[in-house]
């Protein structure tokens, strides 16, 4: 038997996200597994992909190696709420948020001499010491410093008092990709020699962690000390392109109510703008308690579509604010109240992605807080 708990969610709305917690332990077990004896980072950035982020550093902080997160806020958001595991900031702070990274003993990846300097001045002014990631740039140019830079900035965090050297990462730009995997071999190679450089100099590098879930998926045998786990854990592959290596449960459901159901003569238009109308001979249309405010992108439709009665009823005209309608005339058996799957077990959200125009990633990380997130648990007797 499993059991549900909702966690509180903004207004009435009663669209549900449901997580199956059992579902991500076991793809954690089975990454780990895949993966060997490499530590694995969590990455609950943006609310855990749009899911729950305190409920799973919860579940997950006694079996991993570490959380990451993107901000210092998010970081902060879980350490005052009691989670005590190693707490990754994956970009940089600015100026103002080092004091408080440093008080909450937030591990941060740095990669500029600003930075650096900025966390040596705040450790110095609090009489603590930063624990700092060296982020190296290998092709993706967002965070990170170039092979030179890095091997001055290792130096300068080396031998800082205030500055203590936790660990050395880069991010591959296109591992989800086989048609990129000589750019992910670059990346791989820019790293290693970077590293051994620094080596060279300073001795070992504590940890080491370059994979994301795509890397460490696809290329096992790349050994890193560590690996950024985020979207596999709910089972969920980068695009309907890359399928994953391993069989992973589906972690996640999102489903939504419909509210109405009318019929719509030839020529009238659905939708602002009045850029769709009724086709001849008219539709019969269903609205939805979902719209862009929760995540259903403006630009989804056309291509989009929802599962009703298991049959697919597409997106018609644009989606508002608060609601989106499909085209129901296909579905006779539809009705108000009815649940239609936006993903699931019926429609994988790299389909229900790909059909929008868009990525998992992004499909996931733009629910909004209306939606009711809904935990299944096991429960054992």
């Amino acid at each position: 038997m499993r059991s549900k708990l909702s966690l509180p969610h903004q207004g009435l709305r009663s669209s549900t996200l449901e997580i199956d917690l059992d579902a991500i332990d076991y793809n954690l077990q089975a990454i780990q597994e895949h993966l060997g004896a490499v530590q694995i980072f969590a990455v609950l950035k943006a609310g855990a992909y749009g899911t729950a982020m305190l409920p799973l550093a919860r579940q997950l902080q006694d079996k991993v190696g570490g959380i990451a997160v993107a901000t210092v806020d998010e970081g902060a958001h879980l350490r005052k709420s009691g989670i005590d595991s190693t707490l990754l900031i994956l970009s940089p702070p600015t100026e103002r948020q080092w004091t408080r990274a440093l008080r909450l003993q937030l591990e941060v990846c740095v990669g500029s001499s600003k930075q650096v300097e900025a966390a040596e001045r705040s450790a110095a002014s609090l009489g603590l010491q930063a624990s700092l990631h060296l982020n190296i740039d290998t092709g993706m140019a967002r965070h990170g410093c170039g092979m030179e830079e890095a091997v001055a900035l290792a130096d300068h965090i080396y031998n800082s008092p205030h500055l203590l050297l936790a660990g050395a990462m880069s991010h591959p730009s296109c591992a989800d990709d086989p048609r990129c995997d000589a750019h992910t071999t670059v990346q791989v190679r820019l790293f290693r020699a970077v590293i051994e450089r620094i080596e060279e100099r300073l001795g070992e590098v504590p940890l080491l962690h370059f994979a994301n879930s795509a890397f460490a998926l696809r290329f096992p045998d790349e050994h890193f000390g560590a690996a950024r786990i985020g979207l596999a854990l709910f089972g969920v592959e980068t695009s309907i392109d890359s399928p994953l290596s391993l069989p992973l449960r589906l972690a996640l459901k999102l489903s939504t109510p419909v509210l109405a159901i009318r019929e719509v003569p030839e020529g009238w238009p659905i939708g602002y703008g009045a850029m769709t109308r009724a086709p001849a001979g008219g539709l019969r249309i269903a609205s939805l308690g979902l719209g862009y405010h929760d995540g259903m992108h403006r630009h989804a439709s056309p291509g989009a579509f929802v599962l009703l009665h298991g049959q697919r009823a597409p997106l018609v005209g644009r989606v508002s604010m608060d609601a989106c309608v499909v085209d129901v005339s296909a579905i006779p058996e539809a009705r108000v109240g009815d649940n239609a799957e936006l993903f699931g077990p019926s429609l994988r959200p790299e389909v229900a992605a790909a059909a929008a125009g868009t990525i998992p990633h992004e499909l996931l990380a733009c629910l909004g807080p209306r939606i009711r997130r809904s935990l299944i648990r096991p429960t054992h007797h």
